[in-house]
Protein backbone atom coordinates (compact mmCIF):
# COMPACT_ATOMS: atom_id res chain seq x y z
CA UNK A 1 0.00 0.00 0.00
CA UNK A 2 1.28 3.94 -1.07
CA UNK A 3 0.35 7.18 0.81
CA UNK A 4 1.04 9.81 -1.33
CA UNK A 5 1.93 13.02 0.43
CA UNK A 6 1.16 11.08 3.37
CA UNK A 7 3.43 14.29 5.15
CA UNK A 8 3.77 17.55 3.29
CA UNK A 9 6.84 18.54 2.03
CA UNK A 10 7.47 20.71 4.57
CA UNK A 11 6.71 18.68 7.40
CA UNK A 12 8.90 15.46 5.81
CA UNK A 13 11.88 17.96 5.49
CA UNK A 14 11.54 18.67 9.07
CA UNK A 15 11.15 15.43 9.88
CA UNK A 16 14.27 14.25 8.50
CA UNK A 17 16.34 16.98 9.46
CA UNK A 18 15.18 16.61 13.38
CA UNK A 19 15.74 12.65 13.34
CA UNK A 20 19.11 12.71 11.10
CA UNK A 21 20.70 15.37 13.64
CA UNK A 22 19.16 14.17 16.62
CA UNK A 23 18.95 10.50 16.46
CA UNK A 24 21.75 8.41 18.52
CA UNK A 25 23.20 6.57 15.10
CA UNK A 26 25.33 3.70 16.09
CA UNK A 27 26.93 0.82 14.19
CA UNK A 28 25.37 -2.65 14.00
CA UNK A 29 27.23 -6.04 13.96
CA UNK A 30 26.23 -9.05 13.33
CA UNK A 31 26.80 -12.54 12.26
CA UNK A 32 26.38 -14.08 9.19
CA UNK A 33 28.22 -17.66 8.23
CA UNK A 34 30.34 -17.62 11.25
CA UNK A 35 31.70 -14.42 10.54
CA UNK A 36 31.26 -10.92 12.45
CA UNK A 37 30.51 -7.93 9.95
CA UNK A 38 29.36 -4.10 10.80
CA UNK A 39 26.47 -3.16 8.92
CA UNK A 40 27.31 -0.98 5.59
CA UNK A 41 24.93 2.02 7.68
CA UNK A 42 24.15 3.77 10.79
CA UNK A 43 21.21 2.42 12.69
CA UNK A 44 18.79 3.53 15.72
CA UNK A 45 16.36 1.35 17.36
CA UNK A 46 13.74 2.42 19.34
CA UNK A 47 11.09 0.38 21.42
CA UNK A 48 7.86 0.98 23.44
CA UNK A 49 9.23 0.72 26.99
CA UNK A 50 6.04 -0.31 28.08
CA UNK A 51 5.96 -3.31 25.62
CA UNK A 52 6.62 -6.92 27.54
CA UNK A 53 10.82 -7.73 27.32
CA UNK A 54 11.77 -4.43 25.99
CA UNK A 55 15.19 -3.88 25.77
CA UNK A 56 15.46 -0.50 28.23
CA UNK A 57 19.13 0.08 27.24
CA UNK A 58 18.05 1.70 24.01
CA UNK A 59 17.01 5.03 23.71
CA UNK A 60 13.83 6.44 24.58
CA UNK A 61 11.46 7.38 21.53
CA UNK A 62 11.73 10.77 20.53
CA UNK A 63 8.72 13.51 20.52
CA UNK A 64 8.87 13.16 16.72
CA UNK A 65 8.66 9.38 16.90
CA UNK A 66 6.03 9.08 19.51
CA UNK A 67 3.66 12.30 19.31
CA UNK A 68 3.69 12.80 15.95
CA UNK A 69 4.79 10.20 13.36
CA UNK A 70 3.68 7.64 15.35
CA UNK A 71 0.16 8.50 16.32
CA UNK A 72 -0.31 9.29 12.68
CA UNK A 73 0.51 6.19 10.85
CA UNK A 74 -1.06 4.14 13.93
CA UNK A 75 -3.93 6.34 12.96
CA UNK A 76 -3.86 5.53 9.49
CA UNK A 77 -2.77 1.93 9.10
CA UNK A 78 -5.40 0.85 12.17
CA UNK A 79 -1.96 -1.03 13.30
CA UNK A 80 -0.33 -0.89 16.69
CA UNK A 81 3.67 -0.23 16.29
CA UNK A 82 5.79 -0.80 19.55
CA UNK A 83 9.16 -0.35 17.45
CA UNK A 84 10.74 1.41 15.35
CA UNK A 85 13.81 0.78 13.19
CA UNK A 86 15.71 4.03 11.28
CA UNK A 87 18.55 4.08 9.40
CA UNK A 88 19.57 7.72 7.79
CA UNK A 89 19.20 7.88 4.07
CA UNK A 90 21.96 9.24 2.07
Amino acid sequence: MRYDNFFTKEESDQYYTTLLNNTPWQEYVMEIYDKTVTVPRMISWYEDRNNPGADLTQPDCTPELLSIIRERVEKETKIKFNSVFTKPVP
